[in-house]
C-alpha cells in the first residue's frame, strides 16, 4: 500500500518531514489496559463527552449549540449565555476528536460531523456566537 493511501491515525502528523527523528504512534494501536488511565479514558469517554453534550443543549447555561443554530440560519432566535460559550463547543469537538482518533466510534463521529456542519453554514465567516446579532447588522468587510 502507497503511503499516500495509508490512513495515519497519530496524533502528531510528521512522516513528510525529513527533520523528524520521532513518528506519532498509531493511536488505534495501543490502548490503556488498565489501571489508572485506563479508567481516566474510559470515564471521559462514557461519563465526561454525553454529560458535556448535554451542557451544550441546556437552557440554563446558555444553550451554546441553539447559538450555533442561530449562526447557521437553521432558526431564528437571541442570541443567549456568555460571550465565550462557542469554545465549549470547539473544546468538546477537539476532546471528541481525541476520543474517536483512538476509538474509531462512529456515534462520536456522526455527532461530531453534526455540530462540525452548522459551524460551516455560518455564513458570516465569524465562529463565535455572540457576534450574530453584529454580524446580522454589518457586512463582512
Amino acid at each position: 500500500m502507497r503511503a499516500s493511501a495509508r490512513r495515519d491515525h497519530g496524533l502528531i502528523k510528521t512522516d513528510a518531514s525529513p527533520h523528524c527523528k520521532l513518528r506519532s504512534v498509531n493511536l488505534r494501536s495501543v490502548r490503556w489496559a488498565k489501571g489508572f488511565w485506563s479508567n481516566r479514558f474510559r470515564q471521559c469517554r462514557e461519563v465526561t463527552l454525553p454529560h458535556l453534550w448535554a451542557l451544550l443543549s441546556d437552557r440554563k447555561p446558555g444553550d451554546a449549540l441553539a447559538n450555533r443554530h442561530l449562526a447557521a440560519g437553521l432558526k431564528e432566535g437571541d442570541f443567549t449565555g456568555s460571550p465565550w460559550q462557542d469554545g465549549w463547543i470547539y473544546k468538546w469537538i477537539e476532546a471528541a476528536s481525541s476520543f474517536y482518533a483512538a476509538t474509531g466510534d462512529r456515534r462520536l463521529d456522526a455527532q461530531m460531523d453534526e455540530v462540525i456542519e452548522e459551524i460551516a453554514r455560518a455564513t458570516t465567516g465569524r465562529l463565535p456566537g455572540v457576534g450574530i446579532e453584529r454580524a446580522r447588522r454589518a457586512p463582512l468587510l
